[in-house]
């Protein structure tokens, strides 16, 4: 893997914070045709089906951008090695727009995830994001609150359920 290697981590990782920068926050979507390969495929936590294609990423950040209007994103920390790179990424924004089916809260959201893209002829083929769900649940009210009476009531439940379908589980047929 020599110097070329290195220089195509680093041309990548260049586009990478570019992308970012213009696409999410300066919101030059048009640019995404330019990021990412028709085939490209998107696995992100928050998505229940991978996302395909420049199309199924701009639907993606359609939503994202009326359920947070004034999102911003702020790369914090990259790795790039051959042809990867990896990203801790900071989003903030205000939820005043629908967002997987919860209404608009005017409830602040700030999360920090992870993401690694994968290029291939200088263009993003496949994306992973692990984010911070249940954080972002808990700050537009559509969970309770770390510690709430609502948090212990909803494990009580839980527990509750595991034990009784744990008894179902050892009874004889």
């Amino acid at each position: 893997m020599g110097a070329a290697s290195d220089q195509s981590a680093q041309q990548n990782e260049a586009k990478t914070r570019d992308f970012y920068e213009r696409v999410w926050n300066q919101r030059q979507l048009g640019l995404i045709e330019e990021w990412v390969t028709p085939d490209f495929i998107g696995h992100w936590s928050a998505s229940p089906e991978p996302v395909r294609g420049a199309e199924g990423f701009r639907q993606m950040a359609d939503e994202l951008l009326a359920a947070l209007p004034d999102l911003q994103m702020t790369v914090e920390e990259t790795v790039a090695a051959n042809d990867k790179v990896v990203s801790r990424v900071r989003m903030t924004g205000t939820h005043t727009g629908p967002m997987q089916g919860f209404q608009p809260t005017g409830q602040r959201v700030d999360v920090t995830y992870l993401a690694m893209e994968r290029y291939v002829g200088g263009r993003c083929v496949e994306e992973w994001v692990r984010s911070d769900d249940l954080s972002v649940s808990r700050q537009i009210g559509a969970l309770p609150a770390a510690g709430s009476i609502g948090e212990r009531i909803g494990l009580l439940l839980h527990r509750l359920t595991a034990a009784r379908l744990r008894r179902q589980a050892r009874r004889p047929n």
